[in-house]
């Protein structure tokens, strides 16, 4: 078994973005005191790097907390930058590659617990400084991609 596992590999504005999971440090950020969603009575942390045309971008931290019959309640997201190959913040008409990684990270651990997850479930992504600006990146935990936006636009209209 890999200890580095991807969970994420898709094209964002013409650039790869792998995401990659380290094994050996689940569980390793244990030391955040969380305000869980009520319902939450254990929870697991994982690690997550993105990589962007090959040069690592981002950590990302993921809390994932269960209900007492291990359904999947809530995410918890923070997001560190770790190189210039991402910018700090979403500058429209652009694609915002952070926002993406993120909305993929989501729709993948959504994939993993499909047969155990909350129909409530929820995320949230937390950025460190200097990444700002991305207010709207919460909500339902779901399976996520790109055309998902342009249908929310077009249906507004």
């Amino acid at each position: 078994m890999s200890d580095v596992v991807a969970v994420v590999r898709e094209r964002i504005d013409g650039k790869e973005v792998v995401v990659q999971e380290t094994k050996l440090e689940r569980g390793s950020e244990r030391d955040r005191e969380m305000d869980w969603a009520p319902g939450v009575q254990t929870n697991d942390t994982r690690v997550y790097y993105a990589l962007v045309n090959g040069l690592m971008a981002m950590r990302i931290v993921a809390w994932l907390g269960y209900d007492g019959e291990y359904n999947l309640v809530e995410v918890v997201l923070r997001v560190r930058k770790l190189s210039n190959v991402v910018p700090d913040t979403w500058q429209t008409p652009n694609p915002d590659i952070v926002g993406d990684m993120v909305r993929y990270l989501i729709s993948a651990i959504a994939e993993e617990h499909l047969a155990a997850m909350d129909a409530n479930a929820s995320y949230s992504a937390e950025f460190e400084p200097p990444l700002r600006g991305r207010g709207y990146l919460h909500g339902a935990i779901r399976i996520w991609c790109p055309k998902d936006d342009l249908r929310a636009a077009r249906n507004r209209w």
